[in-house]
């Protein structure tokens, strides 16, 4: 419960409104400040406002003091709520915390657990993509800190550095087939028809910053190609529209180059983390990871665009000569046939 605290500072009495709570993983509950309100006579002036907003009398107090607000001069403080709540709440019912306190060894930072700390810093840049260093400003201007009872100023960019110092690769694989994995617990699909794709990021990271292997200069999407950047390839579903598979590489890598890795990555680990075997998958992708060495590593079945440059009679075949073709769905199609035909080493 909120109450007013006097606080000496220099010979001079200060007033806040504060209230109690204990932080995740601390013994004893800890003062927060929710609102500063000034020296003694903004106290005043803030008790007859109250005052006279409730009874109407503008006089409230026994030397005959007029309120100096007769319409009232109670301030409100608005807090961003909806947004960051939903997907704490979500959160909480996917088991985010837990999967991550499963993949990831136990650490505490600035009294949170090591989970807390990255879901915070996920919901930040879900809601408002900003550094890791914005992110205790934004994080004032929410209801997150009031809820979940942690102090903003305390997790600094050093905190959520710290928070991520550690994790290795197979845990951050642990991590991606356990939430994959409690996904799929929660919205069954039939995962027959998956979807591969690739996109990039630029960051600000220094040119002279020879620690970061990853963030390359390469082809970016945003025309940002005087800047660093990582890059993401990902299978996901039609129907679910979330990740299933994904993999981080550097932003110097062209997608067909990465296609391979990828793809025998995909192969492996599919059939454990959706449940079916891989003459059970269909994968479509763009033509930009097409190669007749990407095609031959490829085991499933797969459906992808193809320039037709090596086939350019193509082209002369008039439209007229497509037929109606009826699909599995019942929906027909114009279609026109040609067999024999050989795309990168495949018919």
């Amino acid at each position: 419960m909120a109450s007013i605290r006097k606080k000496t500072k220099k010979g001079h009495d200060y007033y806040y409104i504060v209230t109690s709570r204990r932080a995740p993983g601390s013994k004893y509950p800890k003062e927060v400040v929710l609102e500063y309100i000034g020296p003694v006579d903004k106290l005043f002036d803030r008790v007859l406002n109250e005052y006279y907003l409730r009874t109407g009398d503008p006089k409230g107090n026994a030397s005959g003091k007029q309120a100096e607000h007769e319409t009232g001069g109670v301030r409100f403080k608005c807090y961003s709520h909806g947004g960051p709540m939903a997907m704490f709440r979500m959160a909480q019912y996917i088991g985010v915390e837990k999967i991550l306190d499963e993949a990831f060894s136990s650490k505490t930072i600035q009294g949170m657990s090591r989970s807390r700390v990255l879901l915070l810093a996920a919901i930040h840049r879900a809601i408002d993509p900003a550094s890791k260093k914005a992110f205790s400003a934004w994080a004032q201007t929410t209801s997150l800190p009031y809820h979940l009872g942690f102090a903003p100023e305390a997790l600094s960019s050093q905190a959520f550095w710290e928070a991520m110092d550690g994790i290795s690769e197979e845990e951050v694989h642990k991590a991606q087939q356990l939430l994959t994995k409690r996904l799929l617990e929660m919205y069954p699909d039939e995962l027959n028809d998956l979807h591969l794709d690739y996109t990039n990021y630029f960051t600000y990271i220094d040119t002279r910053n020879g620690r970061c292997v990853v963030c390359q200069r390469g082809h970016n999407k945003q025309k940002r190609t005087d800047l660093r950047q990582f890059s993401l390839a990902m299978i996901t579903s039609h129907l679910l529209q979330v990740p299933v598979l994904w993999e981080m590489y550097e932003g110097s890598r062209n997608d067909k180059a990465e296609f391979g890795a990828f793809m025998e990555k995909v192969q492996k680990d599919l059939p454990d983390t959706i449940g079916k075997s891989l003459d059970e998958v269909t994968v479509s992708f763009d033509g930009g990871s097409n190669s007749e060495e990407n095609f031959k590593s490829l085991r499933v079945h797969f459906i992808c665009a193809h320039s037709l440059d090596s086939h350019k009679e193509l082209y002369d075949i008039d439209v007229d000569q497509y037929q109606e073709v009826k699909l599995a769905n019942g929906h027909t199609r114009r279609a026109y046939r040609i067999d024999g035909l050989t795309f990168s080493g495949r018919r």
